[in-house]
């Protein structure tokens, strides 16, 4: 090749760079366009709610969970605004005619770990907690503090039919669903002293959510997964399916219900680095053993971190990576990799070294949606910011980019629209 011929194909690279991220492999973002002002939810108002820090749905209505209370929107206009006790994170969920939620505020950072075991790192502490429930008419049911002591991060609680449980720690909370009464802390540690002081290090960072199931719930700590009872007796925990070992793996998306299954995302931990996957698994509740479970090793250093289910596919994002499974037996239906799904700042995993590269959470927001036809993602547009990526839910073939200010936060589907929360805001995107 000639010196034109070369610098004919470097300014090709160049001038693709604009709308391509540059020449490397994998699916581009081809077609980016901004966010309509007009997707705007103006029914949120951020100098009566503060900022928002979570979404929930139920139907059509969406919830937005803030440092000053909670909104109720319906298309986007207001329904209510039921003022809570100041947070910094309020975290929120909604169910069976009922809005569930936390409250705490970063306060400092406390030491976890234990020197003998060669097991160290921090953990964010954190003030003024509080729980409590509301109606779907915005009513205050109930708010207390939480009975235990721990100072650690605190999740959104799962609803159950008499009962509701938080996640905080290493202990699964469970309150009366009527009045807030305490009924049970109950602990979520397992495996021996040296996997204790890992899963402390590790789940206090960002706690999962619980989920609800007939009743009782299901909740995980690191590499374990349990089965709790409407009174938090526990009925069951597993480590292995098939797919866990004592220490290889961190449960980093779910326990999340659908059609009579448990879905659970796991990643892998390594001490070099370099060896991490993704895992998922299918889950029978009545038997508490694996449905199917499916590995997916690409990415060489990342794991994956959200999970989103529609239409009868499973979708699951690494940090470099989106991938569709089969909901009924786990068969991959498609793969993406490439700079249109590389993660957003908030997306997906990071690696402790908690004794291991053990993966957690960034933050506890869902980062990706979808429904029968489409799935949207965070991603990274570069220098230029975030976007949401839409693909084709039936083969994964790109739609189109939509850009956006801020950093995104999360992604809820609700009746038919997207709302997307940043830190500008609450957007619906259709």
């Amino acid at each position: 090749m000639n010196t034109v011929s070369r610098l004919r194909g470097a300014l090709a690279c160049v001038v693709s760079n604009i709308a391509l991220f540059g020449c490397a492999g994998g699916l581009q973002h081809t077609a980016i366009a901004p966010l309509p002002t007009t997707a705007v939810a103006s029914g949120f108002d951020a100098t009566e709610a503060g900022s928002a820090t979570s979404l929930a749905s139920s139907g059509d209505t969406l919830y937005v969970g803030s440092n000053k209370g909670i909104t109720a929107l319906k298309q986007g206009a207001k329904l209510w605004f039921h003022a809570l006790p100041d947070a910094g994170v309020r975290r929120i969920s909604a169910g069976s005619g009922l809005v569930g939620w936390s409250g705490s505020t970063l306060s400092g950072q406390e030491k976890v770990g234990n020197i003998l075991l060669w097991v160290s790192g921090s953990a964010p502490v954190y003030s003024d907690i509080k729980i409590g429930l509301l109606d779907a008419a915005g009513n205050e049911k109930w708010t207390r503090e939480p009975a235990g002591k721990e100072t650690f991060a605190i999740s959104a609680p799962a609803i159950g039919s008499s009962t509701v449980a938080f996640n905080r720690g290493q202990a699964l909370e469970v309150y009366s669903l009527a009045d807030g009464t305490p009924i049970a802390s109950s602990s979520t540690v397992g495996g021996g002293l040296l996997k204790s002081v890992i899963q402390k290090a590790a789940s206090v960072n960002v706690p999962l959510d619980p989920a609800a199931w007939q009743g009782g719930f299901y909740t995980s700590c690191l590499s374990t997964m349990f089965q709790f009872d409407s009174q938090g007796k526990k009925m069951d925990d597993r480590t292995n399916f098939g797919l866990f070992t004592p220490f290889g793996f961190s449960i980093t998306a779910g326990p999340v219900m659908d059609n009579g299954r448990v879905f659970v995302v796991s990643g892998d931990a390594s001490t070099d680095g370099n060896n991490q996957y993704t895992r998922v698994f299918s889950v029978k509740p009545d038997k508490f053993s694996s449905d199917w479970d499916v590995k997916y090793k690409k990415d060489g250093a990342s794991s994956g971190g959200d999970i989103a289910i529609a239409g009868g596919r499973v979708f699951v994002s690494t940090n470099f990576h989106l991938i569709a499974y089969a909901q009924k037996d786990g068969d991959k239906i498609w793969a993406i990799e490439g700079p249109a799904v590389k993660s957003s700042s908030a997306r997906g995993v990071r690696y402790g070294s908690w004794g291991q590269n053990i993966p957690v959470r960034k933050t506890f927001g869902n980062l990706i949606a979808a429904d029968a036809n489409k799935v949207y993602l965070a991603s990274s547009l570069g220098k230029t910011g975030e976007g949401i990526t839409i693909l084709s839910a039936a083969d994964g073939s790109y739609q189109k980019t939509v850009s956006v200010e801020g950093t995104i936060l999360g992604l809820q589907r609700v009746g038919d629209q997207i709302a997307i929360l940043t830190t500008l805001g609450v957007s619906l995107y259709k």
